[in-house]
């Protein structure tokens, strides 16, 4: 979905798929990212599995929770999301698709606080 958004020209948080430590630090540095980073479940849903990670060891726990554990969806989950942690007034815009139709089943604003977890 970011890179869909992000083609038709809006800004979406760097992101990147990670399954260890030395991927996350490697596309840390080619993406050009510092701590704190978002680590996350690639089939969660809302907050759930979401990790800030202020340092290395934050990054270290995610990934030990998140890679080779079960996934809300049954799954063994083979990577982690990484991604870039900004800071402000998040925007969500929840949608359903059916039988080739897209509907906007609800939008709202809020505020993120010091963790997700």
């Amino acid at each position: 979905m970011k890179d869909a958004v992000s083609a038709h020209g809006l800004r979406v948080a760097k992101h990147a798929r990670v399954d260890s430590m030395k991927s996350t630090e490697d596309t840390m540095l080619k993406l050009s990212l510092h701590y704190p980073i978002v680590l996350k479940t690639p089939s969660g849903m809302s907050t759930s599995d979401v990790y800030i990670c202020m340092d290395e060891q934050d990054a270290t726990a995610a990934l030990e929770a998140i890679v080779q554990s079960l996934g809300p969806d049954g799954r063994i989950e083979s990577h982690a999301l990484l991604e870039e942690y900004l800071v402000g007034t998040e925007f969500a815009v929840n949608l359903m698709a059916f039988e080739g139709s897209v509907r906007v089943t609800d939008m709202w604003v809020y505020k993120k606080t010091a963790s997700a977890r």
